[in-house]
């Protein structure tokens, strides 16, 4: 995975809304960011500061890395053109750091400067929020029982294996993991069912013998005396055949 290093249009030029967009690999600094965000219409400054902690998912986090795909530098400047046209903001600049970082190291640098506050606070919150929905850099990060796993990335980069906590596969699509949580249930409840009904069969199976062996036993004696002869006359009332005693 390659790693676009480049800073947009310098920071220093009122006219310019998008002041600093940038994805490097070395180390992030604040005063750049704030120097760039520096106009003399802006009331208010909101900056965002990203680092590395030291847990995630009730794991310690040893160190991460960060990736960029080639065209990261172009959806972040997407992004802030996208922010700097919707929000009526003075300044924007952001910075993102890729390759190997530690616990407390920063990560993204961004900020807005509008003439009041809210606009600000607004403004930065998109820019942030977005950032992380579109742009394609990805983090890999590191736990201290030696497990990994990859965030923000729906496949690896080629040649390694998404790995996650526990050591099991995981950041499956929604749907997949939604068929993942219901395979479990349904595959016992599929056998509940098989052995209520083998349960049933072996119940059943007694009184199916019982009841062959009584018809056979009654197969086997002889017929009772006017039993199987023909009726000879319809009760009237009734009209049912009845054999009359002594027809034959």
């Amino acid at each position: 995975m390659t790693t676009p290093a480049a800073t947009s249009a310098s920071p220093g030029d009122p006219g310019d809304v998008v002041r600093l967009v940038a994805v490097r690999d070395t180390a992030l600094s604040v005063d750049e960011v704030l120097a760039a965000l520096d106009h003399p219409a802006a009331g208010g400054v909101d900056l965002f500061i990203g680092r590395v902690r030291d847990h995630d998912g009730g794991q310690e986090v040893g160190a991460l890395e960060y990736s960029a795909h080639p065209s990261a530098l172009d959806a972040l400047h997407e992004v802030c053109a996208e922010v700097a046209a919707e929000f009526p903001i003075e300044a924007l600049a952001v910075v993102h750091r890729t390759g190997a970082l530690e616990v407390g190291d920063l990560a993204v640098v961004l900020g807005t400067a509008a003439a009041h506050r809210g606009i600000a606070f607004d403004a930065t919150r998109a820019l942030i929020d977005r950032l992380k929905a579109r742009v394609p850099i990805w983090k890999h990060q590191r736990y201290a029982d030696g497990s990994d796993s990859w965030v923000g990335t729906p496949d690896p980069p080629s040649g390694t294996a998404r790995v996650p906590r526990g050591g099991r596969v995981a950041a499956y699509a929604p749907h997949v993991e939604i068929l993942l949580w219901l395979v479990p249930p349904a595959v016992v409840t599929v056998v509940a069912m098989v052995w209520v009904a083998w349960l049933g069969r072996e119940r059943a199976t007694p009184d199916r013998h019982e009841q062959v062996r009584r018809i056979g036993s009654a197969l086997e004696q002889p017929p009772r005396a006017g039993y199987a002869v023909p009726p000879t006359r319809r009760d009237r009332s009734t009209g049912v055949a009845v054999r009359r005693p002594g027809a034959d």
